[in-house]
């Protein structure tokens, strides 16, 4: 004797054992529907990284960090919407193309050298600043604005590489 299992379901255009016009799983033809409680922990975890990752940058004068790492964690952020909702929708975020954002950053970079020629000394040599602010003075340098041009031309090459990855699947 077969087990009902084992026997295939006549019905047009429906799966073995289930019912005609019923949707399998967390299926919409071949797009993915996340559930809502990882839609929701989505959106709280790409908020986190991208602070984290500013942190991180402007923690890397004076301690371990900066522009590269703060790159990267701004990069897994992104790259947690592209894997939760799709390369689309993380582009959508970006709101300009990846290369467009890695050459922000290039200009950035550069850019945090030039005040240096107009002084007369090397390319890249750095000077520092101070910022009134209430209850003091925020320290802040040319290395600062060359720490965020890394920062944009990590994420905008890493998050190009891999959602180019994730779009040809």
């Amino acid at each position: 004797m077969r087990h009902p299992e084992d026997t295939p379901n006549t019905a047009p255009n429906t799966a073995p054992n289930t019912a005609p016009n019923t949707v399998s799983g967390a299926e919409l033809g071949s797009a993915r529907v996340p559930s809502p409680i990882v839609l929701r922990a989505t959106r709280i975890l790409y908020r986190v990284l991208l602070a984290a990752a500013v942190l991180l940058t402007l923690r890397g004068h004076h301690e371990p960090g900066g522009g590269f790492v703060g790159g990267l964690f701004a990069a897994v952020a992104v790259l947690t919407v592209a894997l939760v909702q799709g390369p689309k929708v993380a582009r959508r975020r970006l709101r300009v193309t990846p290369i467009q954002v890695a050459a922000l950053g290039v200009s950035l970079a550069v850019a945090s050298g030039l005040p240096a020629l107009v002084t007369g000394q090397p390319f890249l040599t750095h000077t520092i600043g101070y910022v009134p602010m209430v209850g003091g003075a925020w320290k802040v340098s040319t290395a600062l604005l060359f720490d965020f041009g890394v920062l944009l031309c990590v994420l905008g090459s890493v998050t190009g590489f891999c959602l180019r990855l994730l779009e040809s699947r």
